[in-house]
């Protein structure tokens, strides 16, 4: 049973959470920063055997010297003794909001097992649905460490005597919300696959100039009539579409074996091709850069091998 809360015992009211059981509808986050039930602007609900005027109102704190108000409502609860676990199991099931028909949900079931008075062994059975426990999100930390200390400090308080607490004063960031293993093979080779793949475009132009440079194309040009202008446009036009076909091979088999490399459905389709019309821009300027300097320099397997 909830133990009664009395205006006099408040000297902190963070204090005070540790000696009183609340609840809250506010959905919990994935992180235990700061909670999210004393910043949203919903009531705080203080679970009592017997409600009194004053448990309602507006209750004034500072958090890390933000002051903030919290509202308060009292409800009454009873505890409530089943003679197996399968019965609790069911009632719990029974009174979730979703499940239809009559709501009556609870706050949590206790099982003692084999709890003696030298030896604390129980169940505890909560509400896991607002975890958010998918593929698509972080997992949220329930508030289970407060249901835990509140049947902890029930049973040193039935061994010892009233006198004696063990009392969960605040949680942050401990425990740490649980986290997947998940081996990410685009994660790990994105290296490797980017020296492998992406950067194989470069032979191929690199190849288009030396074969230009030996050719004497510009010179041929030139002889027919064509000034400069028309040259940079013919090479940079050359080396923007080789590096289009080539990106869209390189996507169309990434799609192919999508289940392999998430990067492929962990991000939006308008983010990949963004950055990978970047890259072709930027590939395509390199390659026009180098273009220049083989122009400019009189030896250009000298700039080859240093490349």
């Amino acid at each position: 049973m909830p133990p009664p809360f009395s205006p006099s015992q408040v000297t902190d009211y963070l204090d005070i959470l540790s000696r009183i059981v609340v609840g809250s509808d506010t959905q919990p986050w994935y992180t235990q920063l700061l909670e999210p039930a004393f910043s949203s602007g919903k009531t705080l609900h203080l679970l009592q055997p017997r409600c009194m005027p004053f448990m309602f109102g507006t209750i004034p704190y500072n958090a890390g010297g933000v002051p903030l108000h919290i509202d308060i409502q009292c409800i009454e609860v009873q505890m409530l003794w089943r003679e197996s676990a399968s019965v609790i199991n069911y009632e719990l099931f029974k009174g979730y909001v979703q499940r239809g028909g009559e709501t009556n949900e609870f706050v949590a079931g206790y099982d003692f097992l084999n709890t003696t008075g030298y030896d604390l062994n129980i169940n505890v059975w909560y509400n896991s649905t607002y975890n958010d426990n998918t593929a698509y999100s972080f997992i949220a930390a329930l508030r289970v460490p407060r249901l835990v200390n509140a049947i902890s400090n029930a049973y040193l308080k039935f061994i010892r005597g009233s006198g004696v607490d063990m009392l969960l004063e605040y949680v942050k960031e401990m425990p740490k919300v649980g986290t997947r293993f998940r081996l990410d093979l685009s994660s790990l080779l994105s290296v490797l696959f980017f020296t492998w793949i992406v950067e194989l475009l470069f032979p191929v132009m690199l190849t288009y100039l030396v074969y230009e440079k030996e050719q004497k194309l510009k010179i041929m040009m030139k002889m027919h009539g064509l000034k400069d202008g028309p040259y940079w446009l013919i090479s940079y036009a050359y080396f923007f579409a080789l590096s289009v076909i080539y990106m869209t091979f390189f996507v169309i088999f990434g799609s192919l074996i999508g289940n392999f490399l998430p990067i492929y459905f962990h991000e939006d389709c308008t983010c990949i091709f963004c950055g990978i019309f970047l890259f072709i821009c930027q590939d395509s300027h390199c390659d026009w850069i180098h273009l220049c300097i083989w122009l400019w320099l009189a030896r250009g397997i000298s700039f080859s091998f240093l490349c």
